[in-house]
């Protein structure tokens, strides 16, 4: 899978020659800029979402004489195929009522003659089912009445970043700092997005690409958004890409503010796609400084094949490197990417480096990282969006 830190990952440097971009497998980027795996839709029923009753008419019984019930409307309409969600039923009941979600009852805590509040039974598959109100002689029935969604609790149910790059140095030929961001929901997969950069914690590898694959759900929504106040960040479908990915790799740098919590506003997408949102999704972490090497200087500092890095400010939940060597004709010569605990240092090992060559010029960026922790409430996994404040300079092989 290589997840290109959303192709969109460190690019919006103008005219550096931002080379931050991770090239990343499977099918789950989208402008994400990925190779093609396997795409997935949300789970998709009988077309027709209307209150029927046993002979397909719109109205509610199945028989002529006595209460008819009604089904008007459940919500929330969505879940987890492991049941135990609330939802309200609103409609037409009367005392001896049961309602039924795919054939299966449901268990009714409060019950008025126009609203019941029943919690789900579980399901052995996900997709539409529908929601029946039957009295023992009358069956009121939403064929579209609720949408199982797989469950996905403990695994990650998102793939995405929003990011503030920081660039340092007096050696650029435009130092200019970037924001970028992206997001795109997947099936529920056991995965840690810091697994796209190195094998296991506190390791390196070289021109690293991830073995898993992930599947894109697509909302059919035109763009996603962000908030954090009156703050909005717009993630627009990204063309030529794959559906379901959503990014911008030029971000206003007002609407990403280091040390801000943005919340997912509820996704407008098609029929088949709940309508939620996600408190909290992704935290940006503030601004620190990579003080070793001191990259703030007019020229780049020389390190050797083995590069000791260090930095202050709090710890986050871990740091990823990203290190592109670049030859003196300006052509790419290798990328050397690390997950690393962020307990203020860490030594790129020298055997990181297949070869060194003296005078090269590395960029180096080094990405304090918050992971989410919020669930999606269709399916419980969770988000594992990344915030992430980068901090980019560069160095001179020596």
């Amino acid at each position: 899978m290589r997840l290109a830190a959303l192709a969109l990952t460190l690019t919006g440097c103008g005219s550096l020659n931002y080379y931050g971009d991770k090239d990343t497998g499977g099918d789950h980027t989208g402008g994400l800029d990925t190779t093609p795996s396997t795409e997935s839709t949300p789970p998709s029923g009988d077309d027709d979402d209307s209150s029927s009753t046993g002979d397909d008419d719109d109205s509610s019984s199945s028989s002529t004489v006595g209460f008819q019930p009604a089904v008007d409307s459940v919500t929330p309409s969505f879940g987890s195929t492991v049941g135990g969600q609330t939802i309200t039923i609103e409609g037409a009941f009367d005392h001896s009522t049961r309602i039924l979600v795919g054939g299966v009852e449901a268990t009714i805590t409060s019950q008025t003659s126009v609203e019941i509040a029943a919690i789900v039974p579980p399901a052995a598959a996900s997709g539409w089912a529908e929601v029946e109100a039957d009295n023992g002689k009358d069956t009121a029935t939403l064929k579209k009445g609720f949408e199982y969604w797989q469950d996905g609790a403990g695994l990650a149910g998102t793939i995405g970043w929003l990011a503030y790059t920081k660039l340092v140095g007096g050696y650029w030929q435009s130092p200019a700092d970037a924001a970028f961001g992206g997001l795109a929901f997947v099936e529920p997969v056991d995965w840690a997005p810091w697994q796209d950069y190195a094998p296991s914690m506190d390791t390196c590898a070289f021109d690293y690409v991830s073995p898993t694959t992930l599947s894109l759900y697509d909302p059919g929504a035109s763009e996603l958004g962000l908030s954090s106040g009156g703050t909005k960040v717009v993630l627009p479908a990204t063309p030529g890409a794959s559906a379901g990915t959503y990014g911008d790799a030029n971000l206003a740098l007002s609407r990403v503010s280091p040390g801000a919590t943005y919340d997912l506003s509820t996704v407008k997408g098609d029929v088949n796609w709940p309508a939620f949102g996600i408190p909290g999704i992704v935290e940006v972490p503030p601004g620190f400084t990579v003080t070793t090497p001191d990259m703030k200087a007019a020229n780049p500092p020389k390190v050797g094949q083995s590069t000791a890095l260090a930095w202050d400010g709090p710890p986050a939940d871990y740091v990823l490197v990203y290190m592109l060597r670049e030859k003196a004709n300006g052509s790419e010569d290798g990328t050397v990417t690390c997950a690393v605990t962020d307990d203020g240092s860490f030594t790129v090992p020298a055997s990181a480096w297949p070869t060194w060559t003296t005078g090269e010029f590395i960029h180096v960026q080094v990405g304090r990282v918050f992971e989410s922790t919020a669930t999606l409430p269709n399916n419980n996994a969770e988000a594992r969006m990344q915030g992430i404040y980068w901090y980019y300079g560069g160095v001179t092989a020596n």
